[in-house]
């Protein structure tokens, strides 16, 4: 590495705060540490993001804001979590980190139906990597760009993780011009990620498409045992249920995200 190098990453370094408390979600055994300086919505502060998240709205927002404890329904009832942490106003970054648990298979079977639901929806897909063996893996890491309205260029990391009863979602996204300083605050993030994958024989069941109060955007598709509003595919990307085989994702050199479209036109719905 040549010396002009080395002023710009000292500033990266001075930058980056100290990584946050580290989280768990016992219903999903997944943990993992966010980045330093970052709220935690409470779910009050989740309704408003989903009452004004594409497909979601007011009378749905709060069904998805409640993280159902898993010992509060039947043991074969499935159950989905949303977790967000924003930047507060004072952060320059506009950091945002969505993490969505969901019982069940993944909603698509094949890489290219992500990445067509990428592109439909506006983002410019930069790099993409097929996750293959643990400890992070088996899933698939996508990052893209897009432009607001007014805009301002975003940059995001989506990554997928899964086993054979239920799969993760992580959205990473912040400023465009940042990215470069937040990247390695979020690959960070993905380096803390702890969850014991549970192994079955077989394919895995596909979730039911169209579930009753299913949004047209959600980050996850619901299980067939799901609760009333769970994230499912979006209506027009419905399709029947199929199994998912991990070899299917191996084989393949690139994949898209499992970001349904209308939810990646709802980024940064939270104001600063």
């Amino acid at each position: 590495m040549t010396r002009p190098f080395l002023p710009l990453l000292v500033l990266l370094a001075l930058a980056a705060p100290a990584p946050g408390q580290a989280f768990t979600d016992p219903d999903f055994e997944f943990t993992f540490t966010p980045p330093g300086g970052m709220r935690m919505l409470p779910e009050e502060e989740r309704v408003h993001f989903f009452e004004i998240t594409p497909g979601v709205g007011p009378e749905m927002a709060p069904i998805h804001a409640r993280n159902i404890p898993r010992s509060d329904v039947q043991p074969d009832e499935a159950i989905v979590h949303n977790h967000i942490w924003v930047d507060p106003a004072d952060m320059p970054y506009r950091r945002q980190i969505q993490i969505t648990l969901t019982d069940g298979a993944l909603p698509f079977k094949q890489p290219p139906d992500f990445t067509a639901q990428l592109t439909r929806s506006g983002l410019k897909v930069d790099e993409q990597q097929v996750l293959e063996q643990p400890p992070l893996g088996p899933g698939m890491i996508v990052e893209g760009r897009w432009r607001q309205a007014d805009g301002t260029e975003m940059a995001k990391m989506a990554v997928c993780l899964f086993d054979a009863e239920r799969y993760v979602i992580l959205q990473l996204q912040c400023l465009g011009a940042d990215y470069m300083i937040v990247e390695p605050q979020f690959r960070a993030l993905l380096d803390s990620v702890d969850w014991p994958r549970r192994r079955g024989s077989g394919a895995v069941a596909g979730p039911a498409a169209g579930q009753a109060g299913a949004p047209a955007a959600g980050p996850a598709a619901a299980p067939q045992r799901a609760r009333p509003g769970a994230p499912a595919v979006a209506p027009s990307e419905a399709k029947a249920p199929r199994g998912v085989d991990e070899g299917d994702w191996r084989s393949l050199q690139t994949l898209g995200s499992l970001i349904l479209a209308a939810f990646v036109l709802g980024h940064l719905v939270l104001e600063r």
